[in-house]
């Protein structure tokens, strides 16, 4: 399977296996990474041009991820958090469709 981040991962839709995840969310469901990442950059008052510049990115990637464009890699997810010093599980959760 290609590397295309935490999106390629956790956005998924397969019927071919309905096994339980937990909580009831089953194989067949569509987990969408979301984020909190607006509310913690604003809490540290940065604006997304300087968050961007602390992690080697661009305001545009900041602001594509904050609107959910854009779903970042598992080390560009693991920059933001280290940037903001929270917990990957306060900055992202899983958002469940299911089908």
């Amino acid at each position: 399977m290609e590397n295309r981040g935490w999106c390629c991962l956790l956005c998924f839709g397969s019927t071919a296996n309905n096994r339980l995840l937990g909580e009831g969310i089953v194989m067949n469901s569509h987990l969408n990474l979301k984020n909190n990442l607006k509310q913690y950059r604003q809490a540290k008052n940065y604006t997304q041009r300087q968050l961007a510049e602390m992690i080697g990115a661009t305001k545009n990637t900041i602001s594509s991820i904050e609107t959910g464009q854009f779903c970042p890699t598992a080390y560009l997810a693991a920059l933001l958090c280290t940037a903001l010093d929270c917990k990957f599980e306060d900055l992202f959760y899983l958002d469940v469709t299911k089908d």
